[in-house]
């Protein structure tokens, strides 16, 4: 069963003087944002041509205007009143949460708003809240003045980062183009050269070839970019010792032992020349844990003695004197 509420726009006609689509395909049905009750734009230009005029629906009564009469942009007329009572509240009550000492009353705030807007949806209340509303509005027109005027300075500045954000999307393609469209060239160019330089000298076939490609590598050498421009490695020499040691890290050779047999320089271990009865003897058990190893046990063991020998604080964290904070009997620390 369908909804009786959501008409269709075929079957849609003029209250007042029932003219539909049928007869007039070109109709125009008209709300006005003082009471939302429709009507075709031949009754608007009947009535309020002379001036402002009771809106002719009956039990409403309102004063009404020609100017204000628009095209309804929602089916439902619940919608577009409430979507025009947010617009106009958002307009008075334009605060942030910057204007606040607090976040809650930042939500206090927030929470009045939404109950000025309830009630001027579903009616309310009203003539109270259109009080105060307007004593809202009186009491702080400055404040609302320079909020709109902050607003506009947002959305003018957002506007104009997008339009750069797509300059510089626009200007990188272009760059890339570009750069395809060099590189086309140069291997039209050499593959010309060496077309050439067969077909006009003497040489060896394969050395003119190894000859342009040897240029080649040159030339894709001197014209790749830098990681590291000069001025940025004079400011930050520790980045440029950093990516120095990514990229001699990157480099290297994956292993998966990777110091899985790296030797101490403060012991030299070799099971054959340890004897230790206690492990030697839970070794031998049967039911001892897949993958127990003596040397695990005698290795952890001299880890844990020798570790820590080559940590140097004051290199790490040096210390700092504080003369004035602190007594010289607390700062000697000997």
């Amino acid at each position: 069963m369908e909804d009786p509420e959501v008409p269709k726009k075929n079957d849609e006609k003029c209250p007042l003087c029932r003219a539909d689509r049928y007869l007039n395909p070109n109709m125009k049905l008209l709300i006005n944002p003082e009471c939302y009750h429709k009507m075709c734009e031949s009754c608007v230009d009947r009535i309020f041509t002379t001036g402002p005029a009771a809106c002719p629906t009956p039990g409403c009564g309102k004063i009404l205007r020609k100017a204000k009469f628009r095209e309804q942009t929602f089916e439902d007329a619940q919608i577009e009143r409430e979507i025009d009572v947010r617009r106009r509240i958002a307009k008075i009550f334009n605060k942030g949460q910057q204007d606040f000492g607090s976040l809650q009353e930042y939500n206090d705030y927030l929470e009045e708003v939404e109950n000025l807007t309830f009630n001027l949806i579903y009616q309310f209340d009203v003539e109270e809240t259109e009080k105060k509303v307007q004593q809202y509005e009186k009491q702080n027109r400055e404040s609302i003045a320079l909020n709109s005027a902050r607003a506009a300075a947002e959305s003018r500045l957002l506007a104009q980062n997008e339009i750069l954000l797509k300059k510089q999307k626009q200007e990188a393609r272009d760059a890339i183009i570009r750069e395809h469209e060099l590189e086309r060239e140069r291997r039209e160019q050499v593959e010309q050269q060496i077309i050439h330089d067969l077909a006009t000298s003497g040489k060896d076939p394969n050395k003119i070839v190894k000859l342009t490609e040897t240029l080649k590598k040159h030339r894709e050498k001197r014209d790749s970019p830098k990681p590291i421009s000069s001025q940025s490695s004079a400011a930050y020499p520790d980045l440029q010792n950093l990516a120095q040691q990514r990229l001699k890290e990157e480099q290297m050779p994956f292993s998966p032992l990777a110091g899985e047999r790296n030797t101490s320089k403060y012991y030299d271990y070799s099971i054959e020349n340890y004897n230790d009865p206690f492990l030697d003897k839970i070794a031998k058990e049967p039911n001892r844990s897949i993958g127990f190893r003596v040397e695990d046990c005698h290795l952890r063991c001299l880890h844990e003695a020798f570790s820590g020998l080559d940590f140097d604080l004051a290199k790490i964290n040096p210390p700092v004197k504080d003369d004035s904070k602190a007594p010289a009997a607390m700062i000697n620390t000997s």
